[in-house]
């Protein structure tokens, strides 16, 4: 009796045949910005950037892939 194979299991025997199976990677990243902000010292100035949200964090920011590893399994 042979083994019902699923259409995954399929798929990643043809990609391992045709050579085209995934790899993993670490994808190191660095994410830049700079705020200019109005605050009575440096805690009070720290404590406003944290509260930024995510979309006011990331306006205008500068974004570098840093370094890119294959993940040896």
């Amino acid at each position: 009796m042979s083994k019902g194979y699923t259409n995954e299991e399929v798929q990643q025997w043809q990609d391992y045949v045709n050579g085209r199976q995934k790899k993993k990677y670490y994808v190191g990243v660095s994410i830049l910005n700079v705020y200019e902000v109005e605050a009575k010292n440096k805690e009070e100035a720290e404590d406003m950037v944290r509260n930024y949200s995510n979309e006011e964090l990331l306006e205008d920011h500068d974004f570098n892939i840093n370094y890119i590893d294959e993940i040896k399994e």
